[in-house]
């Protein structure tokens, strides 16, 4: 998931207990299956919220990284608009 599908479905899944259990078991699922060949650390939970806290955190970054651009947009649209401004008053007065 990515962008809004993934804050939203991060957000939901934070709130609502039984999806957070189905995921539970969908994760213990993957994870052990996935993981058969390194040593298995079996606190199913524990693991699924170190990941839930890694997708948080890059949440957090995308946000953060999105305010940044919005303000630096903003910045230059100020800016531009004082400059045709500045011109046409000096197109009049002239």
């Amino acid at each position: 998931l990515k962008g809004n599908e993934l804050r939203r479905t991060y957000y939901h899944l934070k709130k609502c207990p039984r999806c957070r259990e189905v995921l539970l078991d969908e994760f213990s699922f993957y994870t052990t299956f996935n993981d058969l060949d390194v040593d298995l650390d079996f606190n199913y939970e524990k693991n699924l919220n170190k990941y839930m806290m890694e997708i948080e955190q890059s949440i957090v970054s995308h946000d953060e990284a999105l305010k940044k651009k919005y303000v630096l947009m903003s910045f230059a649209i100020c800016f531009t608009l004082v400059l045709l401004l500045y011109i046409a008053i000096r197109m009049v007065y002239v």
